[in-house]
């Protein structure tokens, strides 16, 4: 089994501890214990994780496993992601990232390590994340004093702050709100799947995927940061181009909004005793998760590390998701009811949108894994094809590539389709087979000339045609979906051989054995059915003709009678 390995930081007053106690206690609000226990507790499928938990300083109580970290002087090269969650301001000198932490972090991402980075409002966490590429200006970092080109971040206290608390259960808006189980609605972005003129098949970004629809939840809060796409993407940083060119492109990759948030405008914010906190806010809606696709970047011989952003890390802490005292937050009273987070009973009804939010938490780290660490991905396949769920299903009797027929390809797809929209969510197909077929060296040629028609989530996104679409038995080739379930079949029916033909080995990693041989066979196995599927397009081709052909007979028959 693979493992995917981690190094969560965080610095300031972060920490690491989740209280048995709900509320937690004050001094641990800050803390990401239960964000972290979330992950540990996953079934992680494709792969076992490996958690450090690091901190910039060393307070007392941190609950860190690396403290006083330097990113310079600490081996990256051991950790598959980095996700920071940065509290220090800019003004704090002492604690920024040097020259040398940053060309660190920047060599990680460039060997293709994930980066994931949040701060909040004004200047929090800038201390640490603005000068990493990517990271710097996919998010506002500064407030005071922002160099030129750098947008200023949202106030934490006027009227144009970003202020996301939802209405609790009662008639007014508090800052206790963000401790109850009531959660903001954000907008995440839907990506052309494939369709027609009628029906469109739609998916969020892989971030936002989850086996019980889209993720359309976040944690609320008084006053977030913001995400967004830099306006000029023609910067270099650290003597290289930030946002290199697409292959076999002069259009540079940008970075992408995948969801915007909303305030609601036209409340202010109160303390539980009534007492105004902050003032009514102005309606608008903001960058809330950014995303770097930078596996589509080949720099040297190596694809570049993704880039995840957040507005605020309350989306992540304990106050927002466990409660907190309330007393010592707001200067009000304790409230019961709002110091829960989302372990309050949920009321008759209410949905629970902590059970998707853990969705967001978990889709962070499947998407930031490297590029070159694509065979966790067999590792699902292998999980499908030896689970009952296959076998009570499908029965599969070839041991040659050969001899399978174009009618199983597709019934095997169908039934993966199924498979893993349940486990993972519809987008995970798209996700998981362009992943394979692109890192697998003899079939990057096919998913080369196939990825427009079959990515979602590519650059410059297809839209559907406009006008009447053909009958469908007048179409003249295959629809996306056709060529999508044709190259998941044959990933399954890949996957399936490998299981069959390495059967009774004593091999000690038999996994590792069935992903080599799995490589060897999936370009086979695609040659035979991409063949195949040819030869049965033409055969329809030739029947779709004499049918319009009787058509156009018929026709002329009764215009002749009428």
């Amino acid at each position: 089994m693979h493992t995917v390995r981690i190094l969560i930081v965080t610095d300031g007053g972060g920490g690491y501890q989740r209280p048995t106690a709900i509320p937690p206690p004050g001094n641990t609000a800050f803390h990401l214990g239960e964000f972290v226990q979330v992950l540990q507790d996953t079934d992680w499928v494709g792969f076992n994780l490996q958690i450090t938990k690091a901190h910039r300083r060393n307070p007392a109580g941190a609950g860190a496993d690396v403290v006083d970290l330097r990113f310079d002087t600490h081996d990256l090269s051991q950790y598959d992601e980095i996700l920071l969650f940065a509290i220090e301001r800019d003004d704090m000198v002492s604690n920024r990232a040097t020259a040398a932490e940053v060309q660190a972090i920047s060599n990680f991402m460039d060997a293709g390590g994930g980066v994931f980075a949040t701060g909040d409002h004004e200047d929090l966490g800038a201390g640490l994340c603005r000068e990493i590429p990517r990271v710097r200006n996919m998010r506002r970092w500064y407030y005071d004093t922002a160099p030129a080109g750098f947008p200023v971040a949202p106030s934490g206290s006027s009227a144009d702050r970003h202020d996301t608390t939802r209405q609790g259960f009662d008639a007014f808006y508090q800052f206790s709100d963000q401790s109850d189980t009531i959660a903001q609605e954000i907008t995440p972005r839907l990506y052309f799947g494939g369709g027609n003129r009628y029906f469109h098949w739609r998916y969020p970004h892989p971030l936002l995927c989850s086996p019980h629809g889209v993720v359309r939840h976040l944690p609320d809060h008084p006053h977030e940061g913001q995400c967004e796409v830099p306006a000029n993407l023609g910067l270099t940083v650290l003597g290289q181009d930030e946002y290199p060119v697409l292959p076999g492109s002069s259009t540079r990759l940008a970075p992408e909004l995948v969801a915007t948030g909303r305030v609601i405008g036209g409340h202010n914010l109160l303390n539980n005793s009534g007492g105004e906190f902050k003032p009514t806010v102005n309606e608008k809606t903001f960058g809330v998760i950014g995303a770097y696709d930078g596996h589509r970047i080949v720099r040297g011989s190596t694809r570049l590390g993704r880039v995840v952003v957040d507005a605020t890390w309350h989306h992540f802490f304990n106050v927002n998701l466990m409660g907190a005292q309330t007393a010592g937050v707001d200067g009000s009273g304790g409230d019961f009811v709002k110091e829960r987070g989302f372990y309050a009973p949920l009321n008759p009804g209410q949905a629970d949108h902590y059970r998707m939010i853990k969705h967001y938490f978990r889709n962070i780290v499947y998407w930031l894994i490297p590029a070159g660490r694509y065979r966790w991905i067999f590792d699902i396949f292998d999980r499908f094809v030896a689970s009952p769920f296959f076998y009570e299903e499908f029965r599969f009797p070839f041991r040659d590539h050969a001899h399978i027929p174009i009618r199983i390809h597709f019934a095997l797809a169908q039934l993966a389709e199924q498979y893993f929209a349940s486990v993972h969510g519809a987008c995970s197909v798209p996700l998981f087979v362009g992943v394979l077929w692109r890192e697998i060296q003899p079939l990057r040629p096919i998913w080369d000339k196939l990825q427009p028609l079959l990515d979602p989530w590519q650059p410059e996104l297809p839209q559907p045609k406009p006008g009447p679409d053909p009958l469908p038995w007048a179409s003249s080739g295959p629809t996306p979906q056709d060529l999508m379930r044709l190259l998941l079949g044959v990933t399954v029916a890949s996957a399936v051989l490998a299981q069959r033909e390495l059967e009774g080995s004593k091999a000690k990693d038999i996994t590792a054995k069935r992903a080599e041989l799995f490589e060897k066979l999936l370009p086979k196995v695609a040659d035979h059915a991409i063949g195949e599927f040819r030869e049965a397009l033409k055969a329809q081709k030739k029947e779709h003709s004499q049918y319009l052909e009787e058509m156009d007979a018929l026709v002329g028959v009764a215009g002749k009678r009428g």
